[in-house]
């Protein structure tokens, strides 16, 4: 294993860069980033409703009081997607080292 790794390590240190071998990790961190990185392309929920389910965030909200605070004849899948695109982006935060992300998730608005 070493030694096929070698040459990547050879390559990087040519161009000044560091890397490192990781493996493993937290399965419900690693499920919840996994969900989350199906929501990272730009276009797949409109800039409007990220902007409109981002200032509905409240202190100790949800994912579903989010969902359920927005205006009659929202899409509700859509919020769940703006949301989960939110936490991709990192201007949201959950907690997503002890728990499934789910209607009862706990959400911050980044810092």
């Amino acid at each position: 294993m070493a030694e096929a790794l070698s040459w990547p390590g050879a390559l990087f240190g040519q161009r000044g860069w560091a890397y490192e071998i990781w493996s493993g990790g937290d399965p419900l961190f690693l499920r919840n980033v996994r969900y989350l990185a199906g929501y990272r392309r730009p276009g797949l929920v409109p800039e409007s409703l990220l902007g409109e389910v981002l200032s509905a965030v409240r202190p100790g909200d949800t994912i579903g009081a989010v969902a359920d605070r927005m205006p009659p004849g929202t899409d509700p899948g859509g919020v769940r997607a703006a949301v989960f695109r939110l936490l991709w982006q990192q201007r949201l935060v959950a907690d997503l080292h002890h728990e499934v992300l789910d209607a009862g998730s706990a959400l911050e608005v980044a810092a």
